[in-house]
């Protein structure tokens, strides 16, 4: 990907661009060098706006060293979700009500060799003989007038360890799980009464391991990013 091709990224680029070359450009009575203090924007907490759902698995032979899966089966089920060629860093669970779900293919015009990739992901390793499954579920809550306030996640994993599980029975273990972590969240920050939540939905996969190492995974993969202004740093009309 060429990043100048890119319409959001050079939006991003824009709005960071005065807070980030503010040090660079401040004259002397901006700054003070004894005190420090500079002005510049003030950038609220990012959002996280974009993401597409993968999931993935594959097993191996290969697995040396004392951890087999991470450069053999965990790696090829990266490659199996597409997400391979990214620094894979875990979220929590809770979804921002301006964040939405674009598909794998939009998703790909940000993607960038060695870029970090912020996630929801639940990932599980097993070896031969086990039957693995994992998911991610999602639901979302709104006010009774029908506006957004919000979505979660929750991630399930589960080892059937030397058993095989039909991909059914596995699937719908993971789907009851699921629906009960969610509705656990979401009933514990809300009165059902005051609020109105979403049917949930499902991302599952499921493998039964063939080979001496195997990995399942399913992600959601955040791609954007939302930078809010909240003020600028020395300016007492938009302090406060």
């Amino acid at each position: 990907m060429r990043l100048i091709a890119s319409a959001p990224l050079i939006l991003v680029a824009v709005l960071l661009a005065p807070s980030l070359a503010g040090p660079a450009l401040a004259s002397e009575d901006q700054a003070d060098d004894n005190t420090g203090m500079m002005n510049g924007l003030v950038l609220g907490n990012r959002i996280p706006y974009e993401y597409f759902v993968t999931m993935g698995h594959n097993d191996t032979d290969l697995g040396p060293g004392d951890d087999p899966w991470e450069t053999g089966s965990y790696d090829l089920a990266l490659m199996n979700a597409s997400i391979e060629n990214f620094n894979v860093l875990k979220y929590t669970s809770v979804l921002p009500p301006e964040s939405k779900e674009i598909n794998l293919s939009e998703a790909r015009e940000y993607f960038h060799h060695g870029a970090a990739i912020e996630t929801i992901m639940s990932d599980l390793n097993g070896v031969q003989g086990d039957t693995l499954c994992t998911g991610v579920g999602r639901i979302w809550v709104n006010n009774l007038d029908g506006s957004l306030v919000g979505g979660f996640a929750a991630e399930y994993k589960k080892r059937y360890e030397n058993q095989t599980v039909a991909e059914e029975e596995a699937r719908s273990a993971a789907k009851d799980a699921l629906h009960t972590s969610l509705m656990g969240e979401v009933n514990r920050r809300y009165n059902a009464s005051e609020y109105e939540f979403s049917e949930p939905t499902y991302a599952i996969d499921y493998l039964q391991v063939e080979k001496k190492y195997g990995t399942s995974l399913v992600a959601l993969c955040w791609v954007n990013y939302i930078f809010p202004q909240t003020g600028i740093a020395g300016d007492e009309s938009m302090e406060g």
